[in-house]
């Protein structure tokens, strides 16, 4: 994937660094790496200094050095979290259902053409104020969002902000990833999303609401209460709040990381079912020579 403009960093060699003020000494993309790679174990942006400090990473600029590099401050990490825009780790999410998709299929047979859609909220480690019945009261303040899930897959393949009724301006994506069946609830807007899918070649498939025309089997409409794995989770479970500095939009970019850490998973439970299948195709081999 290309490197998001805001990563990007001018005259990265320390020793050809001519501007005022200390020259750099991490380099960014390492870190934003490392910072991807930490929601696999973690669940919050501190935890990455854990993470490189625990591996003994080298994300400094001077790569080559085998000995006497330094470990970035929390501070240090928290720089580049805010650089890194939200669409780049969409992105990452994206490429990651690619990478099980394609082994998935070629590997095991298996198509992965369906996905259902479901809104969802996290809850953050803070809470907030807001009135109720004239007086001032405290609650969890909370992250709202809507989640394409790949049924079979269990990745997640979009994500979209919010709980947005409309999501026809995901259709190309949609499109792209090679999904030609969605799942939705009545919830959303059946007519419009309907005629949009046909119109790329989609199917919107959802449970017959009054006054509506469109419906489809219960059997068929069943298959959208799979989108729930990714919401029960045993791993996602264990980290229902998202933990971390409050820095306003910041927090949905901690989501996004979060459901990175899920597609990680997901992607080594492809891989260890592909192995299980490779394994026992070998035993039945031997067995037949016997």
């Amino acid at each position: 994937m290309p490197c998001p403009v805001s990563l990007k960093q001018d005259n990265i060699n320390t020793k050809q660094s001519r501007g005022p003020g200390r020259p750099p000494e991490y380099n960014w993309l390492r870190i934003t790496a490392a910072i991807l790679a930490t929601f696999y174990l973690f669940g919050a942006v501190w935890q990455t200094k854990i993470f490189i400090e625990v591996l003994n990473l080298n994300v400094s600029i001077q790569y080559r050095r085998k000995s006497g590099f330094k470990h970035p401050s929390v501070d240090e990490i928290y720089k580049v979290f805010q650089k890194i825009p939200s669409d780049y780790i969409v992105k990452v999410l994206n490429e990651l259902d690619g990478l099980a998709r394609k082994r998935g299929f070629h590997n095991l047979g298996l198509f992965w053409d369906s996905c259902a859609v479901d809104g969802s909220a996290e809850e953050e480690h803070y809470k907030e104020e807001y009135m109720s019945g004239g007086a001032q009261r405290l609650r969890v303040s909370t992250v709202e969002y809507t989640a394409f899930v790949r049924l079979g897959a269990n990745t997640v393949l979009l994500v979209a902000p919010g709980t947005p009724r409309d999501i026809t301006e995901y259709y190309p994506i949609l499109k792209e990833s090679g999904v030609h069946y969605i799942y939705a609830d009545p919830l959303f807007r059946v007519y419009v999303n309907h005629e949009e899918a046909e119109r790329y070649g989609l199917h919107f498939i959802t449970r017959k609401k009054p006054g509506s025309q469109i419906w489809i089997h219960h059997r068929d409409y069943g298959k959208r209460k799979l989108v729930e794995i990714l919401f029960g989770d045993e791993w996602m479970r264990t980290k229902r709040r998202l933990f971390g500095r409050i820095s306003g939009r910041s927090t949905y970019k901690k989501l996004l990381l979060r459901l990175v850490g899920h597609n990680l998973h997901a992607y080594e439970r492809i891989s260890l079912l592909d192995e299980l299948f490779k394994r026992r195709t070998i035993l039945e081999e031997a067995y037949l020579e016997l």
